[in-house]
């Protein structure tokens, strides 16, 4: 506290400078009051925008994690779509091959039958030569009778 000293009169303090001490008192309370009031708004409304942007940013943080949960899913869902058509591809493969090989077996096969064919043919040639050839190493004559 101040100690101010005030001048001494016949029946105790100077009325005039106790007034003007409680008067000088009462204006710098009230200046500490009016400054503590107006630190108190301030803060306040410091207060007030830190909760209202505190709520933006938890209302961000909750769209990102709800989009990153929904990214997530997608990502699943996508993965396992890829793996059934992966399924169904591997497996559409499979049947051709299975096609394939069966229409290779089947031309195969024909091939040999045509070889036997070809191998009976030739026979067939080789011995018509070989009796056209005694034919025309036979006279003349016999050709004839033989039919030649």
């Amino acid at each position: 506290m101040d100690e101010t000293r005030f001048a001494r009169r016949l029946l105790g303090y100077s009325v005039s400078q106790v007034r003007a001490h409680l008067r000088a008192q009462k204006a710098r309370s009230e200046a500490l009051l009016m400054e503590k009031q107006e630190r108190l708004l301030a803060l306040r409304d410091e207060n007030l925008a830190l909760r209202e942007r505190l709520d933006d940013i938890e209302r961000r943080q909750a769209d990102i994690a709800g989009a990153l949960m929904e990214a997530k899913a997608q990502s699943r869902r996508m993965l396992e779509q890829a793996r059934e058509r992966m399924k169904e591809e591997r497996e559409r493969a499979r049947k051709d091959l299975e096609a394939l090989e069966e229409r290779i077996a089947a031309r195969r096969e024909a091939l040999r039958a045509a070889a036997r064919n070809m191998e009976l043919l030739t026979a067939e040639f080789a011995r018509a030569a070989a009796q056209q050839d005694r034919i025309l190493s036979l006279p003349a004559g016999e050709q004839r009778e033989r039919g030649a």
